[in-house]
């Protein structure tokens, strides 16, 4: 009998120590699975009705999100505050095919300045500019008579122009002051000049 107890026991023992070192291994396994998180910066380039597009820094194409109802509440007041052209930083899960905003925030900039960069791309009423030191930023267009200079060149603007501009922040956005392209600038047909 005696015997039969040291076996249970033993037994009963080798059980708890498989149990206890298996168990992490499925928790590690489970946390492999899971996706990280990915934090990025970037510039607001469209906001749709629950869906936000942000052209992210150093990528090739933007990234659309969906917000609204069923959405993380303060990811939603954080985009409500967002206007075209806003520089943000802000945290994304992949969420199976789709990416999932888990954390959104405006990113303070210089109030007024000026800009030497090359534009990234000209989206009609605002440009996205790389300067020659920092991170891409965007440029509106004040609109009204004493600005039809600025409107004429920006309209001829492309990607891969070098310009210089001042600007100065409203309550929306960068507004532009003035505006030059550079020398050595490309055509109209993307060529160096």
């Amino acid at each position: 009998m005696l015997e039969r107890r040291g076996a249970a026991r033993f037994l009963c023992a080798a059980v708890l120590l498989t149990a206890s070192w298996s168990r992490p291994a499925v928790l590690v396994a489970e946390a492999d699975d899971a996706e990280p998180e990915v934090k990025a910066t970037g510039i607001v380039t469209d906001i749709k009705p629950n869906l936000l597009t942000i052209k992210a820094d150093g990528e090739e194409s933007p990234f659309t999100f969906k917000f609204g109802e069923g959405f993380d509440k303060k990811v939603n007041d954080a985009i409500k505050g967002l206007l075209i052209p806003h520089r943000v930083q802000y945290t994304y899960k992949r969420d199976g095919d789709s990416m999932r905003l888990v954390s959104m925030k405006r990113q303070a900039t210089k109030p007024a300045g000026t800009v030497t960069g090359v534009v990234v791309q000209n989206y009609g009423w605002w440009i996205a500019v790389k300067p020659t030191t920092g991170a891409p930023e965007g440029y509106a267009l004040n609109y009204g008579e004493k600005n039809k200079n600025i409107l004429a060149q920006f309209k001829e603007l492309r990607a891969g122009d070098s310009v210089t501009l001042t600007f100065a922040s409203d309550f929306e956005r960068h507004r532009i002051k003035t505006l030059r392209k550079n020398e050595g600038s490309r055509s109209k047909s993307g060529c160096p000049r």
